[in-house]
């Protein structure tokens, strides 16, 4: 049998990823990058499973090199804003939503993540502009309108 180019290593590691085979989509990642150590879509979801497998320290580790790599993924800054967060950071991680937003602004998802990082530290007025960002992206996401109600709640603002 033949080895597998990089991109089909990669191709079938995304695939097991979406099916939820994170495990298998490990494998595939790592023998990308021990062949090609500086693959920074490799480096960025092999972080980004590490995360969901609770390896934050890893995951954190694993995006920061993919973003050293390739400083232009908004994706890998919106993931490491995520972690971010979730460690209570919100300076850090409203700095990579905003990274995120400039390098794509219609990605709806960093939108809503700055506006959850933003609500959590309390500034309300600034998370519903954000908030009102993502609905504007996206219409039909329940997610974005629950957000947004939930600030405008808080902010005393019901209608």
């Amino acid at each position: 049998m033949t080895q597998l180019t990089i991109q089909q290593a990669f191709d079938l590691a995304v695939q097991h990823d979406q099916a939820g085979r994170l495990h298998d989509a490990e494998q595939f990642y790592r023998q990308i990058l021990a062949r090609q150590p500086e693959h920074p879509d490799a480096l960025h979801n092999l972080g980004v499973i590490a995360h969901q497998m609770g390896r934050n320290d890893l995951a954190m580790d694993l995006i920061r090199r993919a973003l050293t790599l390739n400083p232009n993924h908004a994706e890998a800054h919106g993931n490491l804003g995520i972690m971010l967060r979730d460690r209570g950071l919100l300076d850090e991680a409203i700095a990579a939503f905003r990274q995120a937003i400039a390098l794509n602004p219609s990605h709806a998802q960093a939108h809503s993540n700055l506006g959850n990082a933003l609500k959590d530290k309390g500034q309300l007025d600034e998370a519903i502009v954000v908030y009102r960002q993502a609905v504007a992206l996206t219409r039909n996401d329940a997610g974005a309108y629950y957000n947004l109600g939930n600030a405008l709640k808080a902010n005393g603002q019901l209608v």
